[in-house]
């Protein structure tokens, strides 16, 4: 140092030019390897810092060629001396046979641990002669030792051995004031939390990293202190806080250097875990670091801290201030390709309206949108006053065939979960999208695409957990209360695969019925209305609007059924008639039994007939032809028709259904008819 002083000066001082010095140097080496007994020893600076300048560059590089020719060079401390150094000056030697036997026993589970789970630790812990290491430097641990002397001495203003011996020392004081009974101590064990201990750590580091203990590593309101607090599991280990704290330790002094950053996950784990633990607590523990840290980076399976805020953060503050509305497009977006079809004829996400659901005579499914919860308290619950809407009402008039709505309703208690998860997928697509203008680095930009794909997982597997809530309407009184059957769906499949499922398992939905169920219903409750026949279109339009009928899926069941009646050899059901003759007093186009293709038809003249009455109009075996020779009628020439019907404005749609149904459906099964 002082010899730096003389470089490049001008005039000399009293105690000689460099030059002069440079060659004092060199006969006071001469003449200390003259002199037998005389040993000389000389200290250079390592460090940046302790060279000072060009000056200390020039000097330091003539001082080395002048002991190089006749030195005999005593290098530092290797790790695994620094080891044995640092245990000896900080702890007594163990003599008692049983305190030997203690720190053996302790020192094996250790290694049995890591030996049993080889895949979750670092290659070679589960080794022999790592269990001879853990022996040299016990109570420390050689991962902390390592940190220490690899990581943490590669800064300039951290010496390798001094700098150790100084850092435990302050460590070991503090564990010891604070009565921790830790079986070793690992990395995870630095308490970050004292201020002696935060202020060795700090000053060897070229930033300030006090903010970074404060907010994501140990601080007293910090991000792990959080977490373990609200999950019991975490918090019995302290889990979160020993995660972060190895973390810290083990990147800090390194995170701008090198290609690949930070510590993997088996890291964390040998920082962290004592034999009896479940490794797996920290790998929970890592993950929910991750969501919530503000100067924590990953990248893969390896993570690190730095001083500069992660793309994290931003999504953090992006995530809070969206708007509900902006958050409930979002949801509806990923609702609309989880909803399917099921065995409904329609199903309607989020109508805005009653009027937007049609007053049709097949089943429907409505799905309400995500303001319209489903809750206990039916009075306060939106999900049951909207769904009464709908059901009772399609627009300003009231509606016709109730039996043909199932609702569907998200459920008040997991919405909010769902809300979060939507927000922070919006945030993380919005990073995405501007990462040129945020100017994330590669790193930045791939974590944040993995963030963006992880949360619109999260989203998708949300869904079906909060729309699980079904409103199936069974009874309405005379003063419009409805009366509801409410069950959970399971949360596999498509939302309306899953309602039509359950609601078919529970015989809630038919899509068949069958003659004699058919029968049974018309007779319980008198769709005859004591007479000897019925109007079809009257039985179908029954079963539509009363809810305490069967509810079909369709018209086509209902066809399928009186099919299937008189299709039978006997039948023992019903019969059906394509309109009843009054003038001649019976029934024309009777099926009863054995039609193998029978002529269905649901329009004002068909009629369901019961059983007794239609025999006496049924000829089983009508006369045949007496005169076959004859040639047929031949066929018409006509071959287009027309006709026209008046309809009222305001039923538009339900009247041109009724017009698709009455005359297109019929005229469809013709062959060659168009």
């Amino acid at each position: 140092a002082f010899i730096r002083q003389l470089w490049r000066m001008q005039e000399p001082p009293s105690a000689g030019s460099f030059d002069a010095n440079m060659t004092f140097v060199q006969s006071l080496t001469e003449a200390a390897r003259a002199v037998p007994g005389v040993v000389l020893v000389a200290s250079l600076p390592e460090s940046d810092i302790e060279i000072g300048g060009e000056g200390g560059v020039a000097v330091l590089k003539r001082l080395e060629s002048v002991f190089g020719r006749m030195e005999s060079p005593w290098r530092a401390a290797t790790r695994d001396e620094s080891f044995d150094i640092v245990r000896r000056r900080l702890f007594e030697p163990i003599t008692d046979p049983q305190k030997q036997r203690d720190r053996d026993r302790t020192i094996g589970e250790f290694w049995t641990t890591y030996k049993a789970a080889s895949r979750e630790f670092p290659q070679g812990c589960g080794e022999s002669d790592y269990q001879q290491r853990m022996q040299d430097a016990y109570p420390i641990h050689p991962s902390l030792f390592e940190q220490l002397y690899q990581d943490w001495g590669s800064l300039d203003r951290f010496q390798r051995t001094r700098g150790v011996l100084r850092m435990v020392a302050t460590i070991v004081w503090w564990l010891w004031v604070n009565n921790d009974e830790s079986r070793m101590i690992l990395p995870s064990m630095v308490p970050l939390d004292t201020n002696d201990v935060k202020a060795e750590i700090t000053t060897s580091l070229d930033r300030d990293w006090s903010a970074v203990i404060d907010k994501d590593v140990d601080g007293p309101s910090s991000v792990p202190r959080q977490i373990d607090s609200q999950i019991p599991n975490l918090g019995r280990l302290t889990a979160t806080r020993r995660v972060a704290r190895c973390i810290f330790m083990g990147t800090a002094p390194t995170f701008e250097t090198g290609e690949h950053p930070g510590i993997d996950e088996r890291q964390i784990r040998l920082g962290c875990t004592q034999p009896g633990e479940r490794h797996s607590h920290y790998g929970d523990a890592l993950r929910r670091l991750a969501e919530n840290a503000t100067f924590l980076y990953q990248d893969g399976t390896r993570s690190w801290f730095a001083t500069k805020a992660s793309v994290t953060k931003i999504a953090q503050d992006r995530a809070s201030g969206y708007a509900a509305e902006t958050i409930a497009a979002k949801t509806l977006e990923h609702l609309h390709k989880q909803v399917g079809r099921g065995d409904f004829d329609g199903v309607h996400v989020a109508p805005q309206h009653s009027a937007d659901v049609p007053d049709s005579d097949s089943v429907r499914l409505v799905v309400l949108g995500p303001q319209h919860t489903f809750g206990v308290d039916e009075e306060s619950s939106e999900a049951h006053q909207v769904s009464r809407d709908y059901l009772l009402n399609r627009g300003s008039a009231q509606r016709r065939f109730r039996n043909m709505l199932v609702f569907v309703a998200p459920d008040e208690a997991q919405m909010a979960s769902l809300n979060d998860a939507v927000g922070n997928l919006l945030a993380w697509e919005s990073i995405v999208s501007e990462k040129e203008s945020l100017n994330l680095d590669v790193q930045q930009s791939n974590l944040a695409q993995q963030r963006k794909a992880k949360a619109d997982e999260t989203v998708r597997t949300l869904i079906p957990e909060v729309w699980r809530r079904v409103l199936r309407p069974e009874k309405v009184d005379a003063e419009g209360t409805v009366s509801w059957h409410t069950f959970h769906l399971s949360s596999s499949g498509k939302l309306a695969d899953r309602v039509s499922q359950r609601l078919i398992q529970e015989e809630q939905l038919l899509t068949t019925l069958g003659p004699k169920r058919m029968l049974m219903v018309l007779d319980s409750y008198n769709l005859w209305r004591d007479q000897k026949h019925v109007s079809a279109k009257q039985v179908w339009e029954d079963l539509c609007s009363f809810l305490y009928l069967p509810r079909l899926r369709d018209r086509k069941v209902f066809l399928d059924t009186i099919q299937q009646a008189v299709n039978r050899l006997h039948n023992e059901t019903f019969a059906f008639a394509q309109g009843f003759d009054e003038g001649a007093g019976g029934y024309t186009g009777l099926l009863v039994e054995g039609d193998s293709d029978p002529w269905i038809t649901l329009d004002d003249q068909s009629l369901l007939v019961q059983l007794k009455e239609a025999l006496k109009w049924w000829d089983p075996d009508p006369d045949p032809d007496p005169d076959p020779d004859p040639d047929p009628d031949p066929v018409p020439s006509s071959q287009r028709f027309f006709g026209s019907v008046q309809v009222d404005p305001e039923r538009l749609v339900k009247e041109a259904g009724d017009i698709a149904n009455e005359v297109l459906t019929h005229l469809t099964t013709k062959p060659g008819v168009q």
